[in-house]
């Protein structure tokens, strides 16, 4: 059985399933530039991260700098209200990909998916009151986030609970 600071690691840098950057809007075939007008900001945000990451797994290694679209595209969707392309702009402060990081802008984007119901961002938002990152430390909090992503289907927030109440 890992230990729970294995699996919190695992999950910061989305080796247990979960990823940032794997938003589940649909995504086109064609890739979107900021100068161009995509049938909407979310479908462009969804290109550029699949565009990111197909970039980033085939550098062999090497850490890629996001495009400028990326950050454009994702930025416009989450202002406008899109929950998955909030969650992934708030994993890109999180992590400091393409911006400065920033935890406190990151928990803004998390709290703004997490109430249109993201079980992965109230899973990250439990896991930053559980840990104290970038927040005070609050289990109350955490359980709860937990249960709302657990009721959800994710299975690191079942997991995550789990160990809270091991505890």
């Amino acid at each position: 059985m890992f230990e729970r600071k294995t699996v919190m690691a695992m999950m910061a840098l989305g080796v247990a399933g979960c990823s940032t950057l794997t938003p589940t809007t649909p995504v086109s075939t064609t890739e979107v530039k900021a100068t161009e007008m995509p049938e909407s900001e979310s479908i462009a945000c969804a290109n550029q991260v699949k565009a990111y990451t197909q970039t980033s797994a085939s550098a062999s290694g090497k850490s890629q700098k996001p495009t400028v679209d990326l950050l454009f595209w994702c930025t416009k969707a989450a202002e406008k209200g899109d929950a998955r392309s909030q969650w992934v702009l708030a994993g890109l402060y999180e992590r400091g990909i393409g911006v400065t990081a920033s935890q406190a802008e990151a928990l803004r984007w998390y709290k703004a998916s997490a109430t249109q119901g993201n079980a992965d961002a109230q899973l990250f938002i439990a896991i930053m009151f559980e840990s104290g990152q970038g927040v005070p430390k609050n289990h109350d909090i955490a359980m709860s986030l937990y249960k709302k992503s657990s009721l959800q289907g994710n299975a690191l927030a079942q997991f995550s609970l789990g160990l809270l109440y091991e505890e």
